[in-house]
């Protein structure tokens, strides 16, 4: 009998100190995966002066006021991109309908995680409505825009600077610099809406931007005053405004601006 019980305490003993050992858990490893993505958003639509807010799933992000941009992270896992309240259908001219939030078409799969990408509110709450089946994939009103940026840093000694015509009605223009000077690749037009995922690399310097309609040489309309921009720096350069068409005259409704975004 005794040994019966020696044994047993033997047994129990050592399942109490299998019990105490560190079970078999791998060793930790740092994760390198980041699940934010880099976000700039510009509001360049010029009928809603100070928009209700970009919304984020629901949570309310900056609320930036025409013209202007914001550079934010977001977790991209469930992510739409709103506008609370805002007007974005039209049923017939001058007749605005469906008064509710505004949502991105872009769906939140495009969105990854350390992605960079731009998304633009721009059009006008009169824009007129496709017709038919057309109307489905086209509202009228606002629209948003979204770019999936490509980061690239320029070489040591240069910027990078991508220029977008985000003004409704508006004719392409050009972008110069201090009394009509050009950047090496980007002496084209910019059309409205014309978007490009890749910047284009400029001297590192301090610069006025300047927009012009016709060619390089033409009539100024928007001015940015004097800026630097830093070595390997990103901007985005956008012209907001509104023209509309009045009989066979093009009359700016919102007066045209041009501003600059960073980045990173």
């Amino acid at each position: 009998m005794k040994y019966i019980r020696l044994s047993l305490l033997l047994i129990s003993a050592g399942a109490l100190m299998l019990g105490c050992q560190d079970p078999d858990y791998p060793a930790a490893v740092p994760s390198s995966t980041v699940r934010s993505a880099n976000v700039v958003f510009i509001n360049a639509a010029p009928d809603i002066s100070s928009p209700q807010s970009f919304l984020v799933n629901n949570a309310a992000a900056s609320s930036i006021a025409f013209p202007g941009a914001v550079l934010t992270t977001i977790n991209p896992s469930t992510e739409q991109f709103r506008i609370k309240n805002a007007v974005f259908g039209v049923i017939k001219p001058d007749t605005l309908s469906q008064k509710a939030d505004l949502v991105s078409q872009t769906g939140a799969t495009t969105i990854q995680g350390n992605g960079h990408y731009t998304v633009i509110l721009t059009d006008t709450v009169k824009r007129p409505f496709g017709k038919a089946s057309a109307f489905t994939s086209n509202p009228g009103g606002l629209t948003f825009t979204t770019i999936t940026d490509v980061t690239t840093a320029p070489t040591a000694g240069n910027s990078g600077i991508r220029f977008l015509n985000l003004a409704p009605g508006a004719a392409a223009v050009y972008l110069t610099h201090d009394g009509g000077q050009t950047f090496t690749g980007l002496t084209t037009s910019v059309a409205y809406k014309k978007t490009t995922t890749t910047f284009t690399s400029v001297p590192t310097g301090t610069y006025v931007l300047e927009v012009r309609t016709g060619s390089v040489s033409g009539t100024v309309i928007a001015t940015l005053p004097s800026q630097a921009y830093a070595d390997g720096k990103l901007y985005t350069v956008f012209l907001s405004g509104k023209v509309v068409k009045v009989g066979s005259s093009n009359i700016v409704k919102v007066p045209y601006a041009v501003n600059a975004v960073a980045h990173n």
